[in-house]
């Protein structure tokens, strides 16, 4: 993100590098391997989000999709997340859905290497699409779960704004259920989205925000009942071999909880 970019004004830029600072700040404490990954996550999902504008409303905050992005990862940070998969997931959460060409032309040219692991080292030179390139960077634990949220790369800028959003929403809800960590993942960018139909000061900031709102209330009453179902999150696909493993413990559900009841408040306010 250049200074000189249209998309990066002064307000922008500042948002974006806080962001930057917040997550490192919190992931201090990581193994140093671990924060090399992020950091590499993190450098990719600068390069491929460069100079996009979400097309929704900006809300409060700011309207790069970079920062939505960098927005969600230091919400699940400061939910306790310490999980590098999710983590992960949540860095590059929109590279199939929003950034094919420039993921492609990104990962031809750059200059940085992943972190190297064995069973990758002789894989990366053979990749030639972007599905190639997370999954020999990331594996195919976060390819699978970057699948889930996607919601149509071939789709996913046709039809109107509210169309377009109640896809995302019937997908969102659809997803909950295959796997106990798309609940974690998603939330803050479920929540996010239904922040952005407000500005500052809680002022409605889009024409459309009623069926917007409208759009996404179903996705919201689906997480607040899986939210409310769910203990603890446990990814449960180590049940059999290692038992389960608690990205988000019991006692840091009631965050995840607050976040969706709010949304719900907030929607039900929208549309009354």
């Amino acid at each position: 993100m250049t200074p000189d970019s249209p998309a990066a004004t002064g307000s922008s830029r500042t948002d974006t590098a806080l962001l930057l600072a917040g997550i490192m700040q919190m992931t201090e404490d990581f193994a140093d391997a671990d924060k090399e990954y992020l950091g590499y996550a993190l450098d990719a999902a600068v390069r491929v989000h460069h100079g996009q504008i979400l097309d929704e409303p900006p809300g409060p905050f700011s309207n790069l999709r970079l920062d939505r992005i960098l927005r969600n990862t230091l919400c699940l940070l400061r939910w306790g997340v310490g999980d590098m998969g999710v983590l992960l997931c949540s860095v590059l959460h929109d590279t199939l859905d929003e950034a094919l060409n420039e993921t492609v032309r990104i990962w031809d040219t750059r200059r940085d290497s992943p972190p190297e692991t064995p069973e990758r080292s002789d894989a990366w030179d053979k990749a030639a699409t972007i599905q190639d390139w997370l999954e020999f960077d990331f594996g195919s634990r976060i390819y699978s779960l970057l699948e889930m949220v996607s919601y149509s790369l071939e789709h996913s800028r046709r039809g109107s704004q509210t169309g377009r959003a109640l896809k995302y929403a019937r997908h969102a809800a659809a997803q909950l259920g295959q796997d106990p960590r798309y609940l974690l993942l998603e939330t803050p960018n479920l929540v996010d989205r239904v922040t952005c139909l407000f500005g500052r000061y809680g002022i409605i900031a889009h024409p459309g925000a009623a069926e917007l709102g409208a759009a996404y209330l179903p996705a919201v009453e689906a997480f607040r009942l899986a939210a409310w179902d769910t203990p603890e999150i446990a990814d449960l696909s180590e049940v059999w071999s290692k038992g389960p493993r608690v990205l988000l413990p019991g006692s840091r559900m009631p965050r995840l909880r607050c976040a969706l009841d709010e949304a719900r408040d907030t929607l039900k306010r929208l549309l009354d």
